[in-house]
């Protein structure tokens, strides 16, 4: 009986201190709960267990220290409060959502177990261990005894954590099924988005990996847009209607504001939602946002899940794990495809500038301050013909001629190949290789680091060649005119004398018998006077301004027949004909009779620079919807300081007597009434060739005489 008053008095204390700590605890709760979910479900259960458990404690205060005889009634108002217990919970639960309590019944129930397989085992040693060591080493002294016995009570209280840890993971894997196997494989998740650079495969995996862990149907990812209305746009998602998801303007607010400490906003538990934001996420219940740097770049939102439960407070914290990880990889991936989009931008306008450095008509030429080339478009392996390839890295001392090179260190004294401004040389004359002369324009400027530094310098190089030409042309033409017209007005006033010294030498010579000596002297005059009348005629057709007849022709008849003309003047001269002509050519617009007269000038000009023989080579051939004709010897060559007087009228490098100088002149200008060119290359002792162009027939206009060109 007294052990039974004992148990009953212990039984009271451990009641009274466990009802003590636990409602001190509510109590506790209740007064620092830092949202008002939280307040109301612990002010509900603290007045549920008030309610319930003071009469139950001062009935139980009363039979003990009273007396134990009490009215059925009061036993009955004393116990009965007891059910506001559940029912506070229940209502709770029930009111305001409190997502643990699986939590804390599974969790309460592997407290239990373990517990009670502690105190089993606990039980068998301390009841069988003193006679299982006595069977196991007969005598043995007893202090022996209690320290095996306390030996096993330790090891015993040693084994409650691994058996606690071994049950509840068995718990889980029982209440969670397979979203147990996705959260055991965290983190392999977390090490596989982390190396993962591809935003959209990140995505992917992290919606597909939340759907598995935590058994939702929807879920999708925001990702921060400062270009969307609502500051952030839908990036990824499974299973959400995007049509229906409507995001209000203060999106990213309502979602910073509302996560609050635990950083989760669950629309079940969160009161106070605006009603844009309700009406626009009906798919969606929980919102977490992804943050670093206390910036959220994104926002995870998940359904409710297929059991249709709240998501426990093991699984929001969960989510607010995840939720830093998987911010830590998108701002690595944003930053990956940042660099990447900076890499193709800078890689577009590399392409991009060397595009126009390429396509550019002028060389440019990359210099270092030490006069190594680091740049070498395609226009200066055109113009100086050598490869890029073998023009890199070399010094440009020994890439260019050495005139060029010599004139470029006069215009950049004293800074060598780094030139502080621009300096320029002019219509420079050069020899590219044995067959072309050119007039180029050259340019040193610096070339400036998008620092400030300075870097070297660009050589440009612009071909000037053709551009000179054909003004020299236009010169040409402009001269010509001006000289036909004089040569017009001497030709009248010289042939009026002509004339009567003409008929007074053939009344003498009338009068006089053949054999008369001074017959001889009358003849020379005749001869003479024939002659001067010759090139009054000659200046008279340079300087007449005639419409030609022009027709269909192919020029390679034309050439043809004026060989043939010229077949007595080239017999046993030693020099042999070539012809290269193109098998199809498009017939050209012309004055057979005037291109044949330019095209004997021309053959027998060369059959004079070829005295001991050689080679005349006759080719047609079409180029840039132009006919070409080429007129080369292997003759003398022309001097270079002939070159541009070669069109000049009178102007002939032949003796007394061989030439009036008028073959060219005439030449040029027929050429001019065909809308052609005339160009000459010409290397003294190596001979040279004179290139007609005409336009094809497609592309030919009727020619105009020097009149109407005069006038134009």
């Amino acid at each position: 009986l007294r052990l039974r008053a004992q148990l009953d008095a212990a039984a009271l204390g451990q009641f009274i201190i466990g009802f003590l700590a636990g409602g001190g605890l509510l109590f506790r709760t209740f007064l620092k709960a830092e949202t008002p979910i939280l307040r109301q479900q612990m002010k509900w259960i603290v007045w549920g267990l008030g309610v319930s458990i003071i009469p139950f404690t001062a009935y139980e205060l009363y039979t003990y220290f009273v007396t134990p005889n009490v009215s059925p009634l009061v036993e009955a108002l004393a116990i009965g409060p007891l059910i506001f217990i559940p029912l506070s919970f229940g209502y709770s639960i029930v009111r305001y959502r409190l997502m643990d309590v699986d939590v804390i019944v599974r969790r309460s129930f592997v407290h239990f177990l373990a517990t009670a397989s502690v105190a089993g085992v606990y039980l068998i040693l301390i009841g069988k261990g003193a006679a299982l060591i006595t069977a196991l080493v007969p005598n043995a002294p007893s202090w022996i005894i209690q320290a095996v016995t306390v030996s096993g009570v330790l090891a015993i209280a040693m084994l409650f954590a691994p058996i606690k840890t071994w049950l509840m993971e068995r718990m889980d894997r029982l209440f969670y099924g397979e979203r147990y196997s996705a959260r055991r494989n965290l983190d392999a998740f977390i090490r596989t988005i982390s190396a993962t650079t591809d935003l959209s495969t990140l995505l992917e995996r992290t919606v597909e990996w939340v759907q598995r862990a935590f058994a939702v149907e929807k879920v999708a990812i925001f990702i921060e847009d400062a270009e969307a209305p609502a500051g952030y746009r839908l990036a990824h998602s499974r299973g959400v209607q995007e049509s229906e998801l409507q995001l209000p303007p203060d999106f990213g607010w309502i979602i910073r504001a509302e996560s609050g400490p635990g950083g989760v906003l669950a629309r079940d538990v969160t009161s106070g939602l605006p009603d844009a934001f309700v009406r626009g996420m009906d798919d969606l219940q929980y919102f977490v946002p992804c943050s670093i740097h206390d910036r959220a770049i994104a926002v995870l939102a998940l359904g409710r899940p297929l059991d249709a439960q709240l998501l426990t407070s093991e699984e929001v914290k969960l989510l607010r794990v995840i939720s830093g990880y998987v911010a830590i990889a998108m701002e690595n991936s944003l930053l990956y495809r940042e660099q990447a989009e900076r890499a193709a931008e800078l890689a577009s306008l590399k392409d991009f500038n060397e595009s126009i450095i390429e396509s550019i008509n002028v060389g440019i030429i990359a210099l270092t301050p030490e006069g190594r080339v680091m740049m070498w478009n395609s226009a200066a392996e055109e113009l100086l013909g050598i490869a890029r390839p073998q023009a890199l890295g070399r010094p440009i001392e020994t890439l260019l001629d050495a005139d060029l090179i010599r004139a470029l260190r006069d215009v950049t004294q004293p800074y060598g190949w780094a030139v502080p401004e621009a300096r320029n040389i002019y219509k420079f004359r050069w020899r590219a290789d044995h067959e072309r002369d050119l007039v180029l324009n050259v340019s040193i400027v610096p070339f400036w680091m998008r620092s400030g530094a300075p870097s070297g310098s660009l050589l440009v190089l612009e071909d000037l060649t053709h551009r000179v030409r054909l003004e020299e042309q236009l010169q040409q033409r402009e001269k010509l005119s001006s000289l036909g017209l004089l040569a017009a007005g001497i030709a009248h006033e010289v042939n009026t004398p002509l004339a009567g010294i003409s008929s007074y030498t053939q009344m003498l010579l009338k009068q006089f018998p053949a054999d008369d000596p001074r017959r001889a002297l009358l003849e020379k005059i005749e001869m003479q006077v024939l002659r001067a009348s010759q090139i009054v005629q000659n200046l008279l057709n340079f300087a007449r301004m005639e419409r030609p007849t022009v027709s269909e022709l192919d020029i390679r008849k034309v050439l043809d027949e004026t060989l043939q003309l010229l077949e007595p003047q080239l017999r046993n001269t030693r020099i042999e004909v070539v012809k290269h002509y193109a098998e199809e050519l498009p017939p050209i617009l012309g004055d057979a009779t005037k291109l044949q007269q330019v095209f004997m000038n021309l053959i027998l000009n060369a059959r004079d620079a070829m005295p001991e023989g050689g080679r005349l080579t006759l080719a047609a051939y079409l180029r840039d919807g132009q006919v070409c004709v080429d007129v080369e010897d292997t003759g003398v060559g022309i001097p270079p300081e002939h070159i541009a007087r070669i069109y000049d009228p009178f102007f002939t490098t032949k003796g007394v007597g061989r030439g009036t100088g008028l073959g060219l002149a005439l030449s040029y200008g027929i050429i001019q009434e065909h809308a052609g060119r005339i160009f000459v290359e010409s290397q003294v002792g190596r001979g040279t060739r004179f290139t007609i162009t005409l336009p094809a027939l497609e592309r030919a206009f009727r020619p105009r005489d020097r009149m109407a060109a005069a006038g134009d």
